[in-house]
């Protein structure tokens, strides 16, 4: 498990979480100011567990394409939650996205 807090910023070129069977990646972004971002291409549960959990003022960022798979989950607990995405595949989503709780 990766968590992020206390307004931390991480930038990857391509976050892969639980991507091959048997696989368990968890990321944890929390805070006001915690800040993920994504610039290549995010996989989350394809063949593994995945899981984004976005909680009280965090923020996660994908530019690149996105896929949430059969095994993925990206959850958020907040007062403000938002989530921006597009381009849907078979999967699940495909595209860029933008969420914060």
């Amino acid at each position: 498990m990766f968590t992020l807090s206390n307004g931390g910023t991480v930038q990857t070129g391509g976050a892969v979480l639980g991507q091959n069977p048997g696989s368990d990646g968890t990321v944890v972004i929390t805070g006001p100011g915690s800040t993920a971002i994504d610039t290549g291409t995010a996989v989350i549960g394809q063949g593994g567990s995945g899981t984004v959990e976005i909680t009280n003022g965090g923020l996660a960022v994908a530019d690149g394409g996105t896929t949430i798979g059969p095994n993925g989950l990206l959850t958020g607990n907040g007062t403000n939650g938002q989530l921006g995405r597009s381009n849907y595949d078979s999967n699940g989503v495909s595209g860029g996205f933008r969420i914060s709780f």
